[in-house]
């Protein structure tokens, strides 16, 4: 687990990515991915906000998911995008954290 360990404020996710915010415990997988992208929250939540982006920062798409339960999984269809780093971007109410993962 790597609780941003960077001063960048971007947490690194290797092949399973995994923060820890304070009620809640994000799983990104796989990483590098090739078509599909799943995110699992370990608790439920009322509203978690999802961005999508490149390295750059623009925002590729944005999903806002409510009654999230726990263990739920979230599936991102990356099929379309280009080799490369990009972000996930997930903010709840009052947190906030930003992932880097892999597209092959």
């Amino acid at each position: 687990v790597d609780h941003d360990a960077d001063d960048d404020g971007i947490c690194d996710a290797d092949e399973i990515g995994i923060v820890e915010l304070e009620d809640l415990e994000i799983k990104l997988y796989p990483n590098p991915a090739k078509e599909k992208l799943y995110l699992v929250v370990d608790n439920s939540c009322d509203l978690l906000n999802v961005q999508l982006m490149n390295i750059m920062g623009a925002v590729l798409s944005e999903r806002e998911l409510r009654n999230i339960q726990s263990n739920d999984v979230v599936e991102f269809n990356i099929k379309l995008l280009s080799t490369g780093l990009y972000l996930l971007k997930v903010s709840t109410n009052t947190q906030l954290t930003t992932i880097r993962w892999m597209k092959k």
